[in-house]
């Protein structure tokens, strides 16, 4: 006859629930540091490659054409949503000081 732990490590591993509810707490744990991001400085690049064809009457161009770019964006005010957000994080989810 199994022993209790091994019985209660059994009936654990067959209760998907369980997984489902670890699952929601780290992607409201990853909402909350993107909401406390919303107030920070970003960086943010982009790039673009290709071709070109014009054709005008007086001059045609083709070739290869690129560009890139780097974009800093600062928020000054944004209508104090970001506070607005702050208080409410703990009502999402709490997230517990102290583990066990």
């Amino acid at each position: 006859m199994p022993s209790f732990d091994d019985l209660l490590a059994t009936a654990l591993k067959n209760r998907p629930e369980l997984g489902e509810i670890a699952t929601t707490q780290g992607i409201y744990t990853e909402l909350i540091k993107i909401a406390g991001s919303a107030s920070k400085p970003r960086v943010d690049f982009a790039a673009d490659w290709g071709k070109r064809r014009m054709g005008l009457k007086s001059i045609s161009s083709t070739g290869t054409s690129w560009d890139f770019g780097v974009f800093a964006t600062v928020p000054i005010f944004d209508g104090w949503r970001t506070k607005d957000r702050s208080p409410r994080r703990g009502a999402i989810w709490p997230v517990p000081t102290s583990t066990r």
